[in-house]
């Protein structure tokens, strides 16, 4: 009886591997959108290669089955699950496969924000990437290690800069984003600003509600609309004038010619 319960055993361990073995994940595409009170959006797309079409038709019943429970995938391959949040401090936007590039699609907005403020004064606010957000990659102490394969994008709000100044060599960066793929890197510190809208002095947005509250703005934009027409007829006179003036102005010119020829 126990040989019998060892065999049943052994071929489920046999029947998991040869399942583990249908496929691989070749390719992790991972991209945080950091919004600008720190909150974030996270897609993590995972592309799969198969052994053969049979494989493939299998996952798709895998897909159908799972649905979009994370405990279900995380249980059925530990490496699809979210990586910048836990399930339970989540909120799934969206799950997706698609069959004509083998990938499936993970979104969703982390419960925590994925920075944090740091400091600011009246110009300029200055913030850091929430400690801890890249741990699933923090395998040695202070070394965050992004295997090949997989990628890791960041976009920051689109009116920050960031400290590029801060970050080594090998991470890829502009203004406002970065990435990183294949790296070791020690002491990891990604940092962002974000500039302050100039805010007018407290008596214009008085005056400009109080015109808006008593109805007085249109009065003002009467008389402005006046204003313009009386400018425009005043600037026609003038230049009315000026024209007379030339034109009799030339003609005293030409009879004083016409004297002078007389009298040669």
């Amino acid at each position: 009886m126990a040989w019998k319960k060892i065999g049943l055993l052994a071929l489920f361990i046999l029947f998991a591997a040869a399942s583990a073995s249908a496929y691989e994940i070749s390719k992790q595409q991972f991209r945080i959108q950091v919004l600008e009170d720190g909150a974030g959006i996270v897609s993590e797309k995972y592309y799969f290669t198969f052994l053969d079409k049979e494989d493939s038709n299998a996952f798709l019943q895998t897909v159908k089955s799972n649905g979009q429970d994370l405990l279900v995938w995380s249980a059925f391959d530990e490496r699809i699950a979210p990586h910048f949040e836990t399930i339970e401090q989540l909120s799934l936007q969206s799950f997706s496969f698609d069959p004509n590039a083998n990938a499936l699609e993970i979104k969703y907005a982390p419960d925590r924000k994925v920075a944090e403020k740091t400091n600011e004064n009246s110009r300029v606010e200055f913030w850091r990437l929430r400690p801890g957000l890249l741990q699933e990659f923090n395998l040695e102490g202070s070394l965050i290690i992004v295997p090949k394969g997989t990628s890791i994008s960041i976009d920051f709000p689109a009116n920050s800069v960031l400290s590029t100044e801060l970050l080594p060599g090998t991470v890829a960066s502009s203004k406002n984003s970065l990435s990183m793929t294949n790296v070791r890197i020690s002491n990891l510190s990604i940092q962002y600003s974000i500039p302050k809208p100039i805010a007018q002095p407290a008596f214009i947005n008085e005056f400009a509600k109080w015109l808006k509250d008593t109805g007085m703005v249109y009065v003002l934009i009467a008389a402005i609309i006046i204003c313009a027409v009386v400018a425009i007829v005043k600037r026609r006179q003038i230049s009315r004038k000026i024209e007379d003036y030339i034109a009799g102005h030339s003609e005293i010119s030409a009879k004083e010619d016409e004297e002078v020829e007389i009298d040669d």
